[in-house]
């Protein structure tokens, strides 16, 4: 699925996108289209998207103009190591009362 750039909040616990790779990133992206896996994304509570792997993909494809990119929506638990996120224990709780 496409999701447009600036709807994915970035990785929290990530470390900020290392420039170099992601001016390689994007120099791959432009001499052959974008050879790279879809970035990983989880819903988040109140909508939207986080990224949860794919940094400097997405920074490459922000540097690029690109409006969209590739995701992959990712169940929240799995993308935070297996613990729950905010929207899922909420979610636990409301079904529960």
């Amino acid at each position: 699925m496409m999701l447009a750039v600036a709807e994915i909040a970035p990785e929290p616990m990530h470390a900020p996108a290392d420039p170099e790779r992601v001016a390689y990133y994007a120099d791959c992206m432009l001499a052959g289209g974008n050879p790279f896996p879809p970035v990983a994304v989880v819903r988040v509570h109140g909508g939207g998207f986080q990224l949860c792997d794919g940094t400097h993909r997405t920074a490459a494809a922000r540097a690029l103009g690109h409006s969209h990119i590739a995701v992959e929506v990712v169940a929240g638990a799995l993308a935070v190591g297996g613990r729950l996120t905010e929207a899922e224990i909420d979610q636990l709780l409301a079904t529960a009362a």
